[in-house]
């Protein structure tokens, strides 16, 4: 592993380092300071000397406890901006995360770029979970692997039904590996770990946040070239991830659903504003086949 990415990691389990100042520093260290040592560039950011400080001692630390070799000892993969091996479609995001932690057997390999994120409500209908049995199948038989969050509802369903249909899923974490929630999806998520991939932009240790999952987001649409929504309120994080995928220029795709229920309308929203309209599973290859 490169110099560059071990003084990333390092200074990303300092808690002085939210995502954004780290954001920040790769991207000045990127522009202006190519040859330089991150240590050095952080002196770019104006932080406060007893800051400056507390993240040099912070860092110190990190390598007096050799965490890298840690994490890699629990087969847990890490891979940095730095790093030919980061996803290429999660690359093209511009606030692509900097650091990501990887535990499985599946790799976000460049040269496969069928996935599919799928998103919906923590509380669906009979209807939304017949939805997913109806299209997925399909889809994993064409090639695709789905994508979700590990949420209650939808996302869980969508994971279970992937592998169950034979395919493969990679679940994106709002929380370190370390870390399951909800709760409940505990032994979804070791299966995941073990036969699938987990996938985190935090350090194995951190608890989940609420200011997290929205931020998850984007890993989710970031990572694949299209993002299904099945059932949503008409404010849900399904339509963050929605709307980041469109701010990211991939496809969105929506399931129509009973217009008295209030499930129905987030997905009525974004057919509204463009979004592809989706009744079978060929609405959604004519799309995504042709650009993967």
């Amino acid at each position: 592993m490169k110099i560059l990415s071990q003084q990333l990691i390092a200074l990303q389990h300092s808690k002085h380092m939210t995502p954004y100042k780290l954001r920040k520093l790769v991207a000045i260290h990127e522009k202006y300071f190519p040859n330089e040592s991150l240590l050095t560039v952080i002196n770019k950011l104006d932080l406060k000397p007893k800051v400056l400080e507390q993240i040099t001692q912070e860092v110190h630390n990190f390598f007096a406890q050799n965490l890298i070799q840690s994490y890699q000892n629990q087969q847990i993969s890490i891979t940095t901006i730095y790093e030919p091996e980061y996803p290429t479609l999660l690359k093209e995001i511009h606030d692509r995360p900097s650091v990501i932690y990887q535990k499985g057997r599946l790799k976000l390999h460049n040269h496969n770029r069928k996935r599919l994120a799928i998103v919906g409500s923590r509380t669906p209908t009979p209807y939304g979970i017949d939805v997913l049995k109806y299209l997925i199948p399909p889809l994993i038989e064409a090639g695709f692997t789905i994508v979700s969050g590990l949420a209650k509802g939808i996302d869980s369903a969508a994971h279970q039904i992937a592998i169950h249909s034979g395919g493969e899923t990679v679940a994106v974490l709002g929380n370190g590996l370390h870390r399951v929630y909800p709760a409940e999806n505990k032994k979804l998520a070791d299966k995941i770990g073990s036969e699938h991939l987990l996938v985190s932009e935090y350090p194995p240790a951190t608890s989940p946040q609420k200011w997290h999952f929205p931020e998850r987001n984007r890993i989710i649409s970031g990572i694949t070239v299209g993002t299904l929504v099945v059932e949503g309120k008409a404010k849900s994080g399904s339509l963050i991830t929605a709307y980041c995928a469109l701010e990211q220029g991939r496809e969105v795709f929506a399931v129509p659903g009973n217009i008295q229920e209030i499930n129905s309308k987030g997905p009525h929203q974004l057919i509204k504003e463009g979004a592809k309209l989706v009744t079978c599973p060929e609405d959604i290859l004519e799309e995504l086949i042709p650009i993967v």
